[in-house]
């Protein structure tokens, strides 16, 4: 999970959304309005499906009419599993996952984003990995023709 939050204005502009997201290298923003209330959260895919394929003025179009608001956001509580958070994001087809206290309320303490996933799993599968390139390895030396491997010994 990512715990820093990139916040805008629920006032600003697709195209400021867009420039956010770019100069934080991130795929998603919070909305906020007044008093830093949660709006909602914008991702890369809301301004692809809205602003470009449309091809709507990014620079007039309020972001808010592309946010995915917090009564539709997909949640998930801070205590739950990683197999959990994968199986919400598959079963709802979205690519952010809004990390919450708890499921009564919508406080937003972090995303999970598919990237986060693979990450997760990258580090769980790298012992097995260098297990499996050394076998990989060792298949294809014995495979080798004989001559070969007397040759690559000489050197």
């Amino acid at each position: 999970m990512s715990g820093k939050l990139t916040k805008i204005d629920a006032d600003s502009s697709a195209l400021e959304v867009a420039k956010k997201m770019s100069e934080n290298k991130v795929s998603s923003v919070i909305l906020t309005g007044d008093q830093d209330k949660i709006e909602g959260i914008v991702t890369e895919r809301d301004l692809v499906k809205n602003i470009c394929a449309n091809d709507v003025l990014a620079s007039k179009t309020p972001v808010i009419s592309i946010v995915t608001n917090l009564s539709s956001l997909i949640t998930i509580s801070k205590h739950s599993t990683i197999e959990e958070a994968a199986y919400l994001m598959l079963k709802n087809g979205v690519r952010h996952l809004a990390v919450v206290e708890d499921e009564s309320n919508k406080n937003i303490i972090g995303i999970i984003t598919t990237t986060d996933l693979a990450k997760y799993l990258s580090k769980k599968l790298e012992p097995i990995d260098k297990k499996s390139s050394v076998l990989v390895q060792a298949l294809y030396v014995a495979e080798e023709p004989a001559e070969e491997r007397d040759i690559a010994a000489d050197r």
